[in-house]
């Protein structure tokens, strides 16, 4: 009798364990999320519209399902870095490649800049994903003179920072955290952002609570080092579910009806990616120079494993003791 209620004290001791450590994979599954909202381009949207749907397809691995769009510069900074960051998602000739990368380099300002902030951040992105020889510390230098006394970056150069910018700041300079001061401003725009987020874990700007701005601050942080789905930061990576659709398209506010908003879905896929792969694909290229993760297991075999790894263990314990006892 008391062999059995031992068993029995051990086998409910086990099912405690399996439900404690399984709840945090009965979260939001976002491989599963990534892969619905990649497949719903392959099934709705064959021909994309834009650089960027080229490269959030290619590295979730559905690029073959449609038909990408060309993309060709238009002799700027920024038309250059599309170019090369496009050509990662592509298969291109590598000259063509070169060529992009050559004419990028010859614009380089003197005082390492590439025009704007915008017309800075993706040419570093690219140059730096693409090792070519340009003058990256002037470039990052610069950026980080265009930081304001809120910890934020602007695009329109105004006298306080927008979470958009900030975060797309932070995905460039995320792979250049060796220098102290890109540690320092990145501390400072982590500050900003974090001021900004309301209880329901997203952001409003605009004037309502959009999917943009989330998603984008979403892969940001992820790309420095932030736990998004953690309690400090609301539970990010869940809140930006409120704004998919049945389609698994994703739309700009949570309460406009339920269509799917082209760059609110290429965005959320693009979150969805960095949080599947802890990194966003722009960190990624800067980095490996290729998309994608590793292996990434399911939730529910996970739980499966999780919970076999733990029986076994309960079981071969009970077994021993008994067995002494005997």
């Amino acid at each position: 009798m008391m062999k059995r209620r031992k068993v029995f004290i051990s086998l409910g001791f086990c099912l405690i364990m399996i439900i404690s450590v399984s709840m945090p994979c009965l979260a939001a599954n976002f491989n599963d999320e990534m892969t619905q909202t990649a497949d719903f381009y392959a099934k709705n949207s064959k021909v994309l519209e834009s650089w960027n749907e080229n490269l959030v397809l290619a590295a979730s691995g559905k690029i073959d399902g449609v038909t990408p769009i060309a993309v060709v510069s238009d002799d700027t900074a920024a038309g250059y870095a599309k170019v090369i960051l496009n050509s990662f998602a592509l298969k291109i000739d590598e000259d063509a490649r070169k060529a992009a990368v050559d004419a990028l380099v010859a614009l380089q300002a003197d005082d390492g800049s590439f025009g704007d902030i915008y017309s800075s951040i993706y040419p570093i992105i690219a140059l730096k994903s693409a090792k070519a020889d340009f003058k990256a510390d002037d470039a990052v230098k610069w950026v980080l003179t265009k930081q304001f006394a809120d910890g934020g970056f602007s695009w329109d150069g105004a006298t306080e920072g927008d979470l958009d910018t900030t975060a797309m700041v932070l995905n460039c300079l995320s792979a250049f955290t060796d220098k102290p001061s890109v540690k320092d401003s990145i501390a400072k725009a982590k500050d900003f952002i974090k001021s900004q987020l309301q209880e329901n874990g997203g952001f409003v700007v605009w004037g309502m609570d959009n999917s943009n701005t989330l998603a984008v601050v979403i892969t940001a942080l992820i790309d420095i080092g932030e736990n998004v789905n953690s309690d400090e930061w609301n539970k990010m990576g869940e809140s930006l579910l409120r704004f998919k659709n049945g389609d698994a398209s994703y739309r700009l506010a949570p309460d406009f009806e339920e269509v799917n908003d082209s760059y609110s879905t290429m965005s959320a896929l693009g979150a969805l990616y960095s949080l599947k792969n802890n990194a966003s694909l722009y960190k990624q290229l800067m980095t490996n120079q290729s998309l994608g993760g590793g292996f990434v297991l399911d939730s529910t075999v996970l739980l499966i494993g999780i919970a076999a790894v733990i029986l076994i263990a309960i079981v071969v314990f009970v077994f021993v003791v008994l067995r002494k006892k005997d």
